[in-house]
């Protein structure tokens, strides 16, 4: 049935499917931060799936077009929204996809023809979290003040 919906159904269900797992997935990316010690490099990724969601946030934050922003504010604001993970749906398959593709893509190509420094240069890339913007956003995710979902 859920394989029928998905392929032949004419209903929104599985385009709202698709855009509550991006969703979450980003804001995964965002709450992995709890996981990470500074000044550690990639030792400071307290767990292994936990640094993966940060690298997939990176990866579409990186890819631009507006598909994903990390919305910093106060939780006093109007609307008592703090900081939350804006995703633009319209984006996922044309901004989305082809970077996540071309992510995997890169890495699979690195791993079958065991090019470890490209790789673990890319890898680094993604997965560190040195800007002071990562390491304040890091501290409110740590404080329980962040990620809410828009």
């Amino acid at each position: 049935v859920f394989f029928f919906c998905f392929v032949f159904c004419p209903c929104p269900l599985p385009s709202k499917i698709t855009y509550i797992n991006w969703l979450h997935m980003c804001r995964a990316g965002v709450l992995a931060l709890q996981y990470f010690t500074p000044r550690k490099g990639l030792a400071g990724w307290g767990q292994a799936h936990m640094m993966a969601r940060h690298v997939i946030l990176k990866v579409l934050l990186e890819a631009g077009g507006g598909l994903v922003e990390v919305v910093r504010g106060e939780a006093t604001q109007a609307g008592g929204k703090g900081t939350y993970v804006k995703l633009d749906k319209t984006k996922i398959d044309s901004v989305g996809m082809p970077a996540i593709g071309a992510f995997l893509t890169k890495l699979q190509v690195y791993k079958s023809t065991a090019n470890v420094e490209a790789m673990r240069a890319m890898y680094t890339h993604f997965a560190s979290v040195e800007s002071p913007e990562m390491i304040s956003l890091r501290d409110e995710v740590r404080w329980g003040k962040a990620a809410v979902c828009d």
